[in-house]
């Protein structure tokens, strides 16, 4: 009974998944954009949530940034359901 017992756990032991680094190494590869071919190059964009009386205002070159800055803003002082994106306004300025 003994024998089976650790059979048992020596069996078990095998199950268990080592924690840690496994010592693969990540080589940073350089990403190039090519801006020439972009739009709007010289655009800003001014977002702006308005979630009751305060209105939060953000501005960037880039829609998304200016978008996400602005929400993280709302978050701040209020719950996520109140700083949805939906209620964003975005105008883009040349």
């Amino acid at each position: 009974m003994r024998a089976l017992l650790f059979g048992f756990c020596l069996l078990l032991t095998g199950c268990i998944v080592p924690v840690g680094t496994t010592g693969q190494v990540g080589v940073p590869i350089p990403i190039f954009v090519d801006t020439s071919a972009q739009s709007h190059v010289g655009s800003v964009h001014v977002c702006t949530l308005k979630p009751f009386t305060r209105e939060y205002r953000s501005e960037h070159t880039n829609r998304g940034i200016a978008k996400l800055s602005v929400q993280k803003k709302c978050q701040e002082n209020h719950h996520s359901m109140f700083c949805e994106e939906k209620d964003i306004i975005c105008k883009t300025y040349d």
